[in-house]
């Protein structure tokens, strides 16, 4: 099985457990429902446009008018969603809404009384009028909108705008957005997920002393990335891990090749260019 095959099959399995907890939407009524999908479609600019999302149906539910005019398509179910996105991209867009879901079934409370949202940016497929395609880096934001009688959330709105067209990926880190009274648990959570997913999904034939070593550079990163004199090196590694500079050199070998691998459209020079790269893409990791 490759890895986007076991990309679907993990974000299946993390929405059939997510969805065999729903029950009927009790939240909000009907009337103010209507009313906030009628505020989407108002809101949506010139270069953006919105879906509605329904969590039991893992489908596409309603598409807001200017999906036509910017994508060149009309209908869209779920599978044909993930047709648009680019092929190097669908594998970390499942990632990230697997920990998003996740995320969701443990905080559902501050999920439905802060206002979350959740944002991350990827390149999507258009086809322009005169036949030709191309792919523009879109910033999409979820937010939840019904939920059932246990505060568990049964559908999302999700907006996209328009960035600029994709050439090369800049990652950008993913973001939840939650009202100033409430703790930013969330986008902790998701950013923990995410770090742990990627050592096991993405750099799934490293050797556990790259892992380690992979961590300590990213922990490292986070800590001084502000700080170029204190930025980490193979010297400050190696004395971190009590290994000989050779050893984490040679380490550092195996680590870019599977990073290579993994994000085969971002050149990666040297470790710092992949921590710095994690860092940006899943966030700051603490020790």
């Amino acid at each position: 099985m490759n890895s986007f095959h076991q990309s679907i099959r993990k974000a299946n399995a993390t929405l059939s457990y997510f969805t065999s907890r729903l029950g009927p939407v009790v939240y909000p009524d009907p009337a103010t429902a209507q009313a906030t999908l009628e505020r989407f479609e108002r809101e949506q600019s010139d270069d953006s446009f919105y879906f509605y999302f329904d969590l039991p149906s893992n489908n596409i539910k309603r598409v807001g008018k200017n999906m036509k005019p910017l994508l060149g398509v009309s209908h869209l179910d779920f599978q044909g969603w993930l047709g648009l996105i680019h092929p190097d991209f669908i594998e970390i867009y499942l990632e990230f809404g697997v920990a998003a879901y996740q995320a969701g079934l443990k905080f559902k409370a501050e999920i439905k009384n802060g206002g979350a949202s959740y944002s991350i940016n990827v390149p999507i497929k258009r086809l322009l009028p005169n036949g030709e395609e191309e792919y523009w880096l879109v910033k999409q934001t979820a937010y939840p909108f019904e939920f059932d009688a246990n505060d568990n959330m049964v559908s999302h709105l999700n907006t996209y705008t328009l960035i600029s067209r994709f050439q090369k990926y800049v990652p950008m880190p993913p973001f939840v957005l939650i009202n100033h009274q409430v703790p930013n648990l969330l986008e902790e959570e998701i950013r923990k997920i995410t770090q742990e997913s990627v050592l096991l999904f993405f750099y799934t034939d490293l050797a556990e002393r790259h892992k380690r070593t992979l961590l300590s550079y990213w922990q490292a990163f986070s800590r001084h990335k502000a700080d170029k004199n204190s930025l980490p090196n193979s010297a400050s590694i190696a004395q971190q891990l009590a290994k000989s500079p050779q050893t984490i050199q040679d380490y550092n070998k195996a680590i870019l090749e599977a990073s290579r691998a993994a994000f085969p459209l971002t050149e990666f020079t040297d470790m710092l260019s992949v921590a710095s790269f994690l860092f940006d893409l899943y966030g700051p990791i603490t020790d």
